[in-house]
């Protein structure tokens, strides 16, 4: 689990511990963050962002000139939805890596086109299959609730 608010945040690491984001993590969080889709797609309301077209069917966008602040996305000719998106990932900030997302299926909820399945590759191997069980919107989340720092778990040494 991980909670970030644009500044700074905490997770939930596999051994249970809770960590504060700091240093190459809060770096990778940040990325993220700035990759999700949503944020990716509304990018032309966003004046950080440079989009364009570096070849037929490709939209990049980037952020200034550091190449790990640019996502491609290959758009599908006919149905004009995105299939893949190819960036840098910083999962280890020390060794930045090649990542693409492949979006395999897509579903319809509410009347919005939403990645279903994805395969995210790693230097060309692939590292995660990850298939969305469900999607509601609007769903009536409070930012507040979110920010809870769980209290049951040991904080990290």
């Amino acid at each position: 689990m991980l909670y970030f608010d644009g500044r700074g945040g905490w997770e939930i690491l596999p051994d249970k511990t809770v960590a504060d984001l700091a240093g190459g993590e809060l770096k990778f969080v940040q990325k993220y963050l700035r990759d999700f889709h949503l944020c990716v797609w509304l990018a032309d309301r966003d004046s950080r962002f440079e989009i364009m077209s570096p070849e037929p069917d490709i939209v990049r966008i980037k952020e200034g000139s550091d190449p790990t602040q640019e996502i491609d996305t290959a758009i599908d000719p006919v149905t004009g939805l995105p299939t893949s998106e190819t960036t840098v990932s910083l999962a280890d900030p020390a060794h930045p890596t090649k990542s693409e997302v492949r979006i395999k299926e897509w579903q319809t909820v509410d009347g919005i086109r939403f990645p279903h399945r994805t395969e995210t590759y790693r230097n060309n191997s692939r590292v995660a299959e990850i298939t969305v069980e469900k999607i509601r919107l609007n769903g009536g989340l409070k930012p507040d609730d979110l920010a809870i720092k769980p209290t049951d778990l040991q904080p990290a040494p």
